[in-house]
């Protein structure tokens, strides 16, 4: 398949996965962080059930790596879900569009941990494209009425999320090129699955929250939960998958357009569920916040 359309799939999917994820953590205040570490326990719990499933398809001998790879992989798996964590505190801090629009760093990360790691040289049309992404975020985040004032937790914790994520495609690449696509599916589930093992029983707090959530909510909410982890796992195959056929910031460059689909599903939303849509998503139209999503767009396809 091509890998454009396939790094296309990703963010469209993801974009669904960021408004359920919304939802489920406006309505699931707990101790500690909100709901953040109990949907990241039960996120790592299906990404557990996709390793069993890996497992049952490719048996053992389909999944056998020398240790250095699985160590690679199992580490991929792991910075993927501090990712997720990082992501989910800033989601119950701020709006889906302006999260989102913060993985426009995403690219970035890509080009420095591709330098680093991979050799793959950025070039002087890179760095001016960098320059956009940081513009046109900016532009996105700025409140409105104010000079130049942001939620600089957010930004952090932002900063860091798409840090994990540059490392971790970076990571799954060095080795997914030279094995089976599923053999390395399944170490990095694998690692996903520890994270939320280690939280489940070493922080009590999350630990509740995830128990809470599977106890104590409806049937719809569980649904909903997951039909998010369905989104997540086709977007973290689809990258994975692009990663193996073009260079890491090219695929996460494709990425920039998440904003435009989750601009799109708030209109939708609005238009016909506008009870599942939290009041700070709900869509206003401001010609600021429309150049900032066309530069960062810009910029990002600019990467290459």
């Amino acid at each position: 398949m091509n890998w454009f359309l396939l790094a296309l799939l990703a963010p469209l999917a993801w974009s669904v996965a960021n408004y359920l994820d919304k939802f489920l953590l406006s309505n699931s205040k707990g101790e500690g962080e909100g709901g953040s570490g109990g949907l990241l326990i039960l996120s790592s719990l299906v990404s557990l059930v996709a390793a069993g499933c890996i497992f049952l398809k490719q048996g053992a001998l389909g999944i056998t790596l020398d240790s250095q790879s699985v160590g690679v992989l199992i580490l991929s798996g792991m910075f993927e879900a501090l990712y997720i964590l990082f992501y989910f505190w800033a989601l119950e801090a701020e709006s889906t569009a302006t999260v989102i629009s913060l993985f426009q760093f995403a690219p970035i990360m890509g080009l420095l941990f591709g330098y680093l790691m991979l050799n793959e040289s950025p070039t002087g049309m890179q760095f001016l494209a960098v320059l956009v992404i940081l513009v046109g975020t900016l532009l996105i985040i700025k409140k409105k009425g104010e000079r130049l004032s942001f939620n600089g937790h957010v930004l952090l914790m932002m900063i860091v999320a798409t840090t994990f994520v540059g490392i971790y495609n970076t990571l799954f690449k060095i080795v997914g090129e030279h094995i089976p696509f599923w053999s390395a599916m399944f170490w990095q589930y694998l690692g996903i699955g520890m994270v939320g093992f280690l939280l489940f029983f070493g922080v009590a707090p999350y630990r509740k929250q995830a128990i809470d959530m599977i106890t104590k909510k409806s049937l719809n909410s569980l649904g909903l939960t997951g039909l998010a982890e369905v989104m997540n796992i086709v977007a973290l195959m689809a990258t994975n998958a692009a990663i193996l056929l073009a260079p890491v910031a090219l695929v996460l460059s494709i990425s920039s357009i998440q904003p435009v689909f989750v601009l799109i599903e708030a209109y939708i939303i609005t238009a016909f569920f506008p009870k599942f849509l939290d009041p700070c998503d709900k869509p206003v139209f401001m010609l600021q916040y429309a150049l900032g999503i066309l530069l960062v767009c810009v910029g990002g396809f600019l990467i290459y």
